[in-house]
């Protein structure tokens, strides 16, 4: 027989409970979340945390269906589409239809000023870069889940273009050697930093061969292909 919780058990789920909720409603801003913390380098909207937060979020609705988790999600989603690419800039990666993968309105300076390969910063004085080849297959995920979840049709008919840009996104750029897989391969003529790993984690030193050796680009990540398939 399965035994039912003991009382101290119960106190400690309600600990994590609320030490949880607490902190998602210390990241919460006007824009949604910043989902990897305040301090001044993750203190700002990242597109991949911000919308992999948004899917666990719709989760803990499922549980407990509190609004305030479908109304953090819904600024996410806001936020993410007013980001999207508009435009090719092989400086900052960005393209039409592909989500953001940080947004900086200040709080750059240790990446504009890189002594090796600074990164670039728009006219407006706003760093936008798109380095990420899953943001954009997860803002679809997401959209479709928060529609699932509240029953929102105004929204999605609002948010329609944004979606349909997306999955433009991923037919017209997201497969740069045309094999049917998703990818990211840096520009060659690419003069500015960024990342040279755009799929989680993004760090230099997380894909690579099991001799250790790096990948070649392009780079196709095996969960990409599934939240693009599911997408």
């Amino acid at each position: 027989m399965n035994q039912l919780p003991s009382p101290a058990a119960n106190e400690l789920a309600e600990f994590f409970w609320k030490l949880g909720l607490s902190t998602i409603k210390e990241l919460e801003t006007d824009q949604g979340i910043l989902a990897s913390g305040r301090e001044e380098i993750y203190g700002c909207i990242f597109g991949r945390d911000s919308l992999i937060t948004a899917l666990k979020l719709l989760k803990a609705y499922d549980t407990t269906k509190q609004r305030y988790f479908l109304d953090v999600v819904r600024k996410i989603l806001v936020t993410l589409a007013a980001l999207q690419g508009k435009q090719v800039n092989i400086e900052s990666g960005e393209e039409p239809g592909k989500c953001i993968h940080e947004f900086r309105t200040d709080n750059y300076e240790h990446l504009i000023n890189h002594p090796q390969k600074p990164w670039y910063l728009y006219p407006d004085k706003i760093m936008r870069n798109f380095d990420s080849v899953d943001a954009t297959p997860l803002f679809l995920i997401a959209i479709y889940r928060y529609w699932q979840k509240s029953g929102d049709s105004a929204f999605l008919d609002a948010i329609r273009p944004a979606a349909d840009s997306a999955l433009e996104w991923l037919l017209d750029f997201g497969d740069s050697n045309n094999d049917g897989f998703i990818d990211y391969c840096p520009n060659p003529e690419r003069k500015h930093g960024g990342l040279a790993t755009q799929n989680w984690m993004d760090s230099e030193e997380s894909v690579f061969h099991e001799n250790g050796e790096a990948v070649a680009y392009p780079v196709a990540p095996v969960e990409v292909q599934g939240y693009a398939y599911l997408a």
